[in-house]
């Protein structure tokens, strides 16, 4: 993790410009004794450059106390004990507080200058039950296709070097093109970056997720700790497929209409288990599907099923495809 901060994501940090992932991985960083050692010297560095701009500040009192508040709490969770997590030299320390309480220090320069342009992020969510899907459409300009028993997260209005959203479930997410800044989807462990392209990510609590490109490129990563390691890089035509439990994945080909087909209705089953397809139609139905033979659960089926359909209707064509029967009774479908 060392390798993965330097004095840049020091300054990022102290200016309040990290991402929430950067965010993380730098505050991790400041535990350790080398990332104390670098936030001090750049702190001694921060506070010569602007202490000549910052001297002629004159700043109300009230708004000097917010400061020493807001100092506190960014550099050391609730300012009760600074110097078990950061460390300083007494003298060093002493002319820090000294300059934010009297008005002249760089860190008071500092939020003045990021109070007006870093408004606090407002965040909205979508929700939807199984049996129903929504369209979202956020203020960028791009729309996200929410899939049923579906949750997404997302700021009212993006700010900052990136636009980040965080999906519990599926959607086919079609991004306006922002190339200096990028579009970020987290759903779980795995993080999707695109600049501008549309794509589907699945990725539902203890299965496994799915990205798949139906144009342009994404990023796909395993984020741990807040510590990104890449996957792989997707183009049309690719899907990724990662276990949550093991960590593994494997990127496969796919047709790249049928993953842009996914936010009209249709479902496209390549070599699928039984189990799998049927929590799928659980979801887009509000039905519960039962599978009498557990022998059966594991049965691998390819099939193209309408979501648009009446239930019945599709579970006559997956039967047909999987060879098996079914019988419909009140909102419960068993398959024999």
């Amino acid at each position: 993790m060392t390798n993965q901060v330097d004095s840049p994501h020091i300054h990022r940090y102290l200016d309040r410009l990290c991402t929430p992932m950067e965010q993380a991985r730098v505050e991790a960083f400041l535990q350790l004794p080398e990332g104390r050692e670098l936030l001090n010297a750049v702190l001694e560095a921060r506070m010569a450059a602007d202490m000549e701009e910052s001297a002629s500040a004159v700043v109300p009192a009230e708004t000097r106390a917010q400061w020493k508040a807001k100092l506190a709490e960014r550099m050391f969770g609730d300012g009760s004990a600074p110097a078990k997590v950061v460390p300083m030299r007494k003298w060093f320390k002493a002319a820090m507080w000294a300059a934010v309480i009297g008005g002249a220090g760089w860190m008071g320069a500092r939020m003045l200058k990021h109070a007006q342009r870093e408004p606090a992020m407002v965040m909205a969510s979508k929700q939807t039950a199984n049996g129903r899907r929504a369209v979202v459409r956020l203020t960028d300009g791009s729309v996200v296709h929410l899939g049923a028993g579906s949750s997404l997260r997302y700021p009212e209005s993006f700010s900052g070097d990136a636009r980040e959203v965080f999906l519990d479930g599926e959607a086919f997410f079609e991004i306006a093109e922002k190339p200096g800044q990028p579009f970020m989807v987290h759903s779980g462990e795995v993080r999707t970056t695109v600049l501008g392209t549309s794509f589907r990510v699945s990725a539902f609590n203890g299965r496994q997720a799915l990205v798949a490109v139906a144009t342009g490129k994404v990023r796909v990563d395993h984020v741990k700790d807040g510590v990104p390691q890449e996957l792989a890089v997707l183009t049309p035509g690719e899907e990724l497929n990662w276990e949550q439990t093991g960590g593994k994945f494997h990127v496969a080909e796919v047709k790249a209409t049928d993953v842009e087909a996914w936010k009209g209705g249709r479902l496209v089953f390549h070599s699928k288990p039984l189990l799998e397809i049927a929590k799928e139609l659980e979801r887009w139905y509000g039905v519960e599907i039962a599978i009498g033979k557990e022998s059966i659960s594991d049965q691998k089926i390819t099939v193209t099923l309408s979501g648009a359909a009446p239930l019945d209707k599709t579970m006559q064509l997956l039967a047909a495809g999987g060879g098996f029967s079914y019988i419909t009774q009140g909102g419960k479908v068993t398959i024999h």
